[in-house]
């Protein structure tokens, strides 16, 4: 049983690696809970559009990676940082609550609900850096995280714009019935035939095991992302990939609908060939690689939608003049400028 299948991994692509300053910042959530993340930025130093990256169900690290995964490919978010970055953008990626850094017990106590609680505590903390433009936040969710930046973008002023990556305009229930059906059709059941009254008393006896066990699950079940949709007035990109069996791209189309019809003129939706619920070629590995174009779009979208094109400084060493000798080497290299730079400052909330 997939869910929202959240797995999201990174094709490792050579790019232009900018100077970039990183800060690990630190947040207190309503629970009490500490919400770890880092904040990097480019250089100069100059207060800049934030962007925040939100991973979809299940427990991820800042990199989007899970205790179970391998981590030496699961980096997509340190990726998309990249082209951020590239284009200017300050970028936030934080750790869900009881994943790497961060406190806390995400099985008892995370719901779509309290995650968005989260990322508004750290919202708290990135709009009084003075790296950040405190009215210029950014929230870029992929499948779940889609449906807590919606959330967030409803309630907090700062927020300027939202992009949802493979975001799901029905309720949980919902979902799972058309995969539960999509499998028996085409995936690893239709093998096996089983009946559909055996079928739904599988499902009977699993969402109750599921509610006993942990208070994510009938919540999902149970929440309708539209009507935060219909409350958020800032401008949205929609991304989706047509060839998403997790999350079907029509209801991409559902959620500019409810977006438009509630007064939203600002919202852009693009269906993407090819593109798995992972956006990337569903016929490249399991899971996908994240296809370089959803950066590319994401960033041109957000640079049109905010009017900011400030490009990123490159970390290029001077140019010598014509027959100067190279200078010998007297100082240890400034790691500050280094692509993944060490911690340099500390905030909390």
């Amino acid at each position: 049983m997939s869910m929202l299948a959240p797995v999201f991994v990174a094709a490792i692509v050579a790019v232009s690696v900018p100077c970039i300053s990183s800060s690990e910042i630190t947040a207190k959530s309503p629970a009490g809970h500490t919400i770890s993340a880092v904040l990097e930025t480019g250089r100069p130093s100059i207060r800049r559009p934030a962007v925040i990256l939100v991973s979809g169900s299940g427990p991820h690290t800042r990199d989007y990676s899970t205790a179970s995964s391998d981590d030496k490919a699961n980096h997509a978010f340190r990726e998309l940082a990249r082209q951020l970055l590239l284009a200017g953008f300050a970028v936030v990626r934080f750790d869900e609550r009881g994943t790497g850094l961060s406190t806390g017990d995400y099985a008892r106590t995370a719901t779509t609900a309290t995650l968005a609680e989260d990322v508004q505590a750290l919202i708290t903390v990135v709009v009084r850096r003075a790296e950040v433009d405190p009215n210029r936040i950014i929230l870029v969710g992929h499948s779940e995280g889609s449906v807590i930046a919606t959330i967030v973008a409803g309630r907090e002023r700062s927020v300027a714009a939202i992009a949802l990556l493979s975001a799901p305009a029905w309720t949980g229930r919902r979902i799972m019935e058309w995969q539960d059906a999509y499998q028996l059709k085409y995936g690893e059941w239709s093998s096996f035939r089983p009946t559909q009254e055996s079928r739904l008393e599988w499902l009977a006896s699993e969402r109750q095991r599921r509610e006993s066990a942990d208070v994510w699950f009938p919540f999902f079940l149970d929440y309708d992302p539209l009507p935060a949709i219909r409350r958020v007035r800032v401008p949205i990109l929609i991304l989706h990939g047509d060839a998403d069996v997790h999350v079907t791209p029509d209801q991409a189309t559902e959620i500019a609908q409810a977006a438009t019809d509630a007064g939203n003129a600002r919202v852009t939706l693009q269906v993407l060939p090819g593109l798995s619920h992972s956006l990337g070629d569903p016929a490249s590995s399991f899971p996908p690689p994240l296809s370089a174009s959803v950066g590319a779009k994401l960033t041109d979208w957000l640079s049109a939608t905010l009017g900011y094109r400030p490009r990123q400084r490159s970390c290029a060493a001077p140019r010598r003049a014509a027959g100067a000798a190279t200078p010998p080497s007297t100082t240890a290299p400034d790691r500050s400028a280094s692509p993944i730079a060490p911690v340099s400052s500390t905030q909390s909330a």
